[in-house]
C-alpha cells in the first residue's frame, strides 16, 4: 500500500504533523502516547494573514525558516510546489528541504 504523503515533502509541514497525530489509536496505552506527543497547533484561527504565508500566525516553524533561510514567511507569499508523487503544498521550509534531497 503506497502511503498518502511523500515523508521528504508533506510530512515536514506542521499542518501535516498534527493532522496525523490526531488520528485515533484503538489500543488505549497506545492512545495515551499518541495524546502526549500530539502535535497541537496554537494560535487563533480567526487571525488571518494579509499578506505572505496564510498559516504563518500559527506556524511553529516560522522562527526556524526566518533563521536559517532569512525569509519572513509573514511577508513572503511560499510559492505552490509539487511533491514527486503529485501533492501540492506551498512552504518555505519543506521546498528548502526538497531542494536538498533532489
Amino acid at each position: 500500500m503506497q502511503p498518502s504523503f511523500h515523508p521528504k515533502s508533506q510530512l515536514s509541514l506542521t499542518y501535516t504533523q498534527s493532522l496525523i497525530s490526531a488520528v485515533p489509536v484503538s489500543d488505549p496505552k497506545l492512545e495515551r502516547e499518541r495524546r502526549e506527543k500530539a502535535v497541537l497547533i496554537k494560535g487563533d484561527v480567526s487571525v488571518k494573514a494579509d499578506h505572505g504565508c496564510k498559516f504563518a500566525p500559527r506556524c511553529q516553524k516560522r522562527n526556524t525558516v526566518k533563521q536559517g533561510l532569512g525569509i519572513d514567511c509573514a511577508e513572503v507569499e511560499p510559492k505552490l510546489n509539487g511533491d514527486e508523487i503529485g501533492h501540492m503544498y506551498a512552504c518555505h521550509l519543506t521546498a528548502a528541504r526538497a531542494e536538498l534531497v533532489s
